[in-house]
């Protein structure tokens, strides 16, 4: 090969080699609004990336994410999928207010935990095919509860409480009249009431200023007999 030709060839090289190089640099350009490196005086550098969005892919399935973590306007969220490209969980910040959902691989929600705001009152709903079946939540005023729910979404039963009234249990009948209450806020003590279907107070256990008393009514709610008898109260 004559020294021409070599030269020519080596000319073809060095352009070739400016074309990946431009093409190399455009890349790194295109990357700088997202990458920095910083390098703490005595410490390692740190690589520090800025983006909207990051999807998690699996190298091995063609057009499948696993996972979106990005930014929006009324805040960052977090999806995940499972291996059928199912949405399963949900972990946002929306309105200031931050929640977290699981779903079943029907996509229906079955686990809701969230933040309500004002007053960051905290709440976790349990729930079969999306439809809510217990809640335990914070009231305000210092209040705390505990639901089981019906298909429905009515109220079978609700555990609560707070700091001045101590805590109550109600049990709630299919027509939705009050079954059961066991109270801690009676005047001079606990009590137990349990109802007639109709809503009206059967039996009546309490405590008055001496004694324990347990009354008895017919299904008007008109007391019938009691323990002790008041005559001997």
């Amino acid at each position: 090969m004559s020294a021409s030709t070599e030269l020519a060839a080596l000319k073809l090289e060095v352009a070739e080699l400016k074309k990946q190089l431009a093409k190399q640099q455009r890349w790194i350009d295109d990357l700088k609004p997202f990458l920095s490196v910083q390098k703490p005086k005595g410490d390692k550098p740190n690589l520090h990336v800025q983006c909207s969005q990051i999807e998690l892919r699996d190298a091995n399935i063609s057009g499948s994410f696993q996972a979106i973590f990005a930014a929006h306007e009324d805040g960052p969220f977090l999806w995940m999928n499972d291996r059928n490209d199912k949405l399963r969980l949900i972990l946002k910040i929306e309105d200031d207010e931050p929640s977290i959902v699981l779903q079943s691989k029907e996509q229906k929600e079955a686990v809701l935990l969230n933040v309500n705001e004002p007053g960051g009152l905290g709440q976790v709903a349990v729930l079969a095919e999306g439809s809510p079946r217990a809640v335990m939540k914070a009231v305000a005023d210092g209040h705390g509860a505990v639901s089981v729910v019906h298909e429905d979404g009515k109220v079978r039963a609700c555990m609560c409480s707070s700091e001045h009234h101590g805590g109550e249990f109600l049990a709630v009948t299919p027509d939705m009249k009050t079954g059961i209450k066991i109270t801690s806020d009676g005047p001079h003590g606990g009590a137990i009431l349990v109802n007639h279907s109709n809503g009206k107070n059967g039996v009546a256990i309490t405590c008055i200023e001496k004694v324990g008393v347990v009354v008895v009514s017919d299904r008007a709610g008109n007391p019938k007999s009691s323990l002790p008898d008041p005559k001997e109260i």
